[in-house]
């Protein structure tokens, strides 16, 4: 390739007249002459068979080894990223109930079969999504009857009853490999000056993706994640997962707190490794053993489940295995002198974070039914994920955490399994959770504190925060602070202090006007009646009617009791009743003439 390109690596094979580098052939029987040839696949030009002559029962194999794929693993929405395929287009002409299997071998995890296919089978191609980085082994692998039979077909002399069933592969193509031949040339991102021809491939920064004009590297949006090595266009660019965020580019993942809404969430306390263990189960002869969970919430550490007994011999497999939630089978002694506790069968149950939600779903992964509160609508759910494929979960397999607020559980709370499958799950692949614990409940905003105020004293305040039952006082904020205050009166003490007196005052006034004017009006009539009592039987004339401009008609009049001007008392008291029950057509007033000689009765 020129400089400023890399080769696309690659194997295609697609004309067989010779054997490829780094692929074998063999073949396995039951007896010495069991194979037509040692090699047992042979070369057709267009396409490689599984050859003539062989017995029935022999065991036809084919092997290509694969040094690696060029990019990094990685999972992106719950769905692995895929860094190489593998594909080939195969027919099967056979009479018999043949069988052709499709395996990989890795270092890390062995030998697992892929597909099979029994039977005759048209010509058809398969492909295999390759997500792990690792060396492989991709073997091929053909047999006209099963062994059994073919075992049976030895003893019986019957070996050779079907010599023109076969495989046929026609083309074998594997992508993006470290090793191989180049199926092109692709343009390396640009690094520098435009006028820079660079000599090797350097690829972008984490996190940018190539312009495909112009072959730059260019940023990624934020909290989205690049695994493709040479990622062209921004469709490379994928985002994280609900409540993840990305800080290198590459990964995404969390620092424990979250904002769902108006809510955020603060789990930090949570972190670290955290233990359940399931219910006991018992083997067909009474040997007793459970389940350990152990689990990582914000991945932070991860969490390591450890084998001390398995049944493998394979030296180069780990005997443990490292993920955010894994599983131990544990299998205590039956004596107490030995207190040893077996531990085998770890396996992931989720490898990846995939997203932190109040959703009950999200990815193909549900929230158990039982788990689902009505009256929990703040519910976190965690959704882990373990995309390897396996026999019994073909989907590969999948976790969920719940953590519901409860103020009542203090301090990490109570991990719990499901009642309605109390060994986590329900299915083998689908496992559940429910955490309750205080740290699940949302953070206080300063809308939910009720303030109390203590007494001023010394020049200085305590006010109280009190925070409501359903969120969590943050750390930062303390659960009281002082303020500066004055130990005078407050202004508006001093308001209805001063309203009061200037009320109070105006109430005296109005009671001693009134308290004067009534003695005015007692005088009055004292010196009315005193005057009167000068001559007996006589009454001066009056000059006003005792009244005068200001007086009120209605004041009360108190006479003196004396004994002399009673009758003359009676006849003005009388006569005033008199005035008032005039009628509303004349004058309240009447005015009597009197002479000097006439006697007042």
């Amino acid at each position: 390739c020129p400089p400023g390109t890399t080769p696309n690596y690659g194997f295609e094979f697609k004309w067989w007249s010779s054997l490829p580098p780094g692929m074998t052939r063999t073949c396995i029987g039951l007896e010495e002459r069991r194979c037509g040839s040692e090699e047992g696949w042979q070369l057709a030009r267009d396409h490689i068979h599984s050859g003539r002559g062989h017995l029935d029962g022999a065991y036809l194999v084919l092997s290509l080894k694969v040094g690696g794929f060029r990019g990094r693993e990685g999972i992106v929405n719950g769905q692995p990223e895929e860094l190489g395929q593998v594909s080939f287009t195969f027919e099967l002409v056979c009479q018999a109930a043949c069988e052709f299997v499709f395996m990989q071998a890795t270092k890390s995890k062995g030998v697992s079969v892929i597909r099979t296919w029994e039977g005759a089978q048209p010509r058809q191609h398969y492909v295999l999504k390759v997500t792990q980085n690792d060396s492989y082994t991709f073997t091929w692998a053909f047999q006209k009857v099963s062994w059994d039979q073919g075992l049976s077909s030895v003893l019986t002399g019957t070996s050779r009853m079907f010599e023109n069933d076969m495989a046929k592969l026609y083309t074998i193509n594997v992508t993006n490999t470290l090793d191989g031949g180049a199926k092109g040339c692709l343009n390396c991102p640009m690094q520098g000056d435009d006028s820079e021809i660079q000599k090797e491939c350097i690829p972008c920064p984490n996190g940018h993706y190539i312009q495909e004009n112009s072959s730059r590297c260019l940023p990624c949006p934020p909290n989205t994640v690049v695994t493709s090595p040479l990622p062209y266009g921004i469709k490379s660019c994928h985002p994280c997962g609900p409540g993840l965020s990305s800080t290198n580019g590459y990964t995404c993942n969390t620092n424990c707190i979250f904002q769902e809404g108006d809510s955020t969430y603060d789990l930090r306390k949570l972190q670290g490794t955290q233990l359940v263990k399931g219910a006991l189960l018992f083997t067909a002869s009474g040997t007793q053993y459970y389940h350990l969970f152990n689990l990582s919430l914000c991945g932070d550490p991860q969490v390591t489940c450890q084998n001390n007994v398995t049944y493998r011999t394979l030296s180069d497999v780990d005997p443990w295995v490292t993920s955010l939630v894994c599983r131990s089978t544990m299998v205590p002694s039956r004596y107490p002198t030995e207190p040893l506790t077996l531990s085998t069968q770890s396996m992931p149950l989720g490898d990846h974070l995939i997203g932190v939600t109040r959703s009950t779903h999200l990815g193909g992964i549900k929230v158990m039914e039982e788990f689902k509160s009505k009256n929990s609508t703040d519910d976190l759910h965690f959704y882990f994920s373990t995309p390897m494929s396996t026999p019994s979960c073909p989907d590969g397999r999948s976790t969920t955490i719940t953590l519901r607020c409860d103020p009542s559980m203090k301090g990490n709370g109570l991990l719990t399994l499901p009642v309605k499958c109390p060994d986590g799950t329900c299915d083998g692949c689908s496992f559940h959770f429910l955490w309750k614990t205080m740290y699940a409940c949302r953070r206080c905003s300063m809308g939910d504190y009720k303030a109390v105020k203590g007494e001023c004293v010394g020049g200085t305040q305590d006010i109280h925060y009190l925070p409501p039952g359903d969120c969590l006082m943050p750390d930062e904020m303390p659960p009281s602070k002082s303020i500066k205050c004055l130990t005078e009166i407050p202004f508006y003490i001093k308001v209805i202090i001063i309203s009061a007196i200037t009320l109070g005052f105006i109430l005296c006034l109005v009671m001693a006007s009134l308290w004067k004017k009534n003695k005015k009006l007692r005088y009055k009539y004292m010196k009315l009646v005193q005057n009167s009592s000068g001559k007996e039987g006589e009454l001066p004339a009056a000059e006003s009617c005792a009244l005068q401009d200001g007086d009120d008609d209605d004041e009360e009049v108190q006479f003196s009791q004396k004994k002399s001007s009673h009758g003359i008392k009676q006849g003005i008291f009388n006569r005033m009743q008199g005035l008032g029950t005039k009628g509303h057509d004349r004058s309240a007033f009447e005015t009597l003439h009197l002479t000097e000689n006439e006697t007042f009765s």
